[in-house]
């Protein structure tokens, strides 16, 4: 038989217990440094995703109030073609009004009460007064 002792009597690829303790020590060591690492990182994550979130909030709030601003845009364009149109059709309802009167009964309406009543906001009313003669 042969013998692998050495010259203590053990394996040559036997690892004794100090560096056995070492190695492990090494490896503890090891994996703290890790774990604070990734619990480094993960507070870095964290943050940052808090931020993105702050930012998205952020940022649909401005998408929100300029969907808002744009609306209002439209609105008040469409207020104001509505009201060119209406100004419009008044003043060629008034027109016609006028020719009808002026023609049928040789009258002209009131100017003054034209535009107190435009001023008013009120549809321009149209009376036929009969000329002084």
């Amino acid at each position: 038989m042969t013998s692998h002792a050495g010259s203590r009597g053990q394996c040559p690829n036997q690892i004794d217990d100090r560096q056995l303790d070492l190695r492990l020590y090494e490896m503890l060591v090891l994996l703290d440094t890790t774990r604070r690492r990734l619990y480094e990182k993960s507070v870095v994550i964290e943050k940052l995703q808090h931020n993105l979130g702050r930012e998205r909030s952020k940022s649909a709030s401005q998408i929100l109030s300029l969907k808002l601003e744009l609306e209002a845009e439209r609105q008040k364009e469409n207020d104001e073609q509505r009201d060119d149109r209406v100004n419009s059709v008044r003043g060629s309802s008034y027109q016609t009004e006028q020719s009808r009167c002026a023609i049928a009964q040789g009258g002209s309406p009131p100017v003054e009460a034209m535009f107190h009543s435009a001023e008013q906001g009120r549809e321009p009313e149209v009376k036929c007064m009969k000329r002084a003669t």
